[in-house]
């Protein structure tokens, strides 16, 4: 029986996006040369992987921790205006959360940005426990994360389903030896062939297939 829902947050429940696109096109403008083309689509690819990702991808002449401060010192003010919930998300958290499952996030998000996303879009008091990179486990996909949420509510990995939206995710679910599904509402590719089944496009589907997970 189903007890416990992990989500990933960035691209699962809070749309980043086009706020993660603009703050890599500012570091690009100055830290680029002027002739380096933007690939808002290669730009996008860096919603999901850890933040050294994209670091190392797109700025390997720079010095990591530099590039790590500037990101997070511009990506704020994107947030301010730009960091909603997808459509029929908090719906459907609620509904969760009253049908008595214990709701988690694991993020490779610091805490500060997490705590923000959730609280200005109303959906912090619906997480029973959140697990960010600033908890010392490892990045995404190692299954430590996801060993942590187990052992916290000492429970199999049949008892937990894992919701991202990414290729990490997927790998992550698969390292951890748990069921997943993937949210595809924002465009993204995956290198791995992925069970039709296991996507989904909306939070009303989500909702409709945890609702008959072996529960009947």
């Amino acid at each position: 029986m189903l007890k416990v829902i992990a989500f990933d947050m960035d691209g699962t429940i809070i749309d980043t996006d086009e706020l993660i696109i603009e703050s890599w096109i500012e570091l690009i403008k100055l830290y680029k040369p002027k002739d380096f083309k933007i690939d808002r689509e290669r730009l996008r690819t860096y919603s999901g992987p850890p933040i050294s990702y994209a670091i190392s991808d797109l700025f390997p002449e720079q010095d990591y921790n530099f590039i790590l401060d500037e990101y997070r010192k511009r990506t704020k003010k994107y947030y301010d205006y730009m960091a909603h919930s997808f459509f029929h998300c908090s719906k459907v958290l609620n509904q969760l959360k009253k049908d008595g499952y214990k709701l988690c996030i694991f993020t490779q998000k610091n805490r500060e940005m997490t705590m923000f996303s959730l609280k200005r879009n109303r959906l912090y008091h619906l997480f029973d426990f959140i697990l960010t990179c600033d908890d010392h486990v490892k990045n995404k996909p190692d299954k430590e994360g996801i060993e942590v949420i187990m052992n916290r509510y000492n429970i199999t990995n049949k008892e937990i389903l894992y919701v991202g939206d990414s290729e990490t995710d997927y790998k992550l679910a698969i390292n951890s030896n748990i069921d997943y599904r993937l949210i595809s509402i924002n465009k993204r590719i995956f290198k791995s062939k992925i069970d039709e089944k296991k996507l989904i496009n909306s939070y009303d589907l989500l909702y409709k297939e945890i609702s008959d997970y072996g529960n009947n």
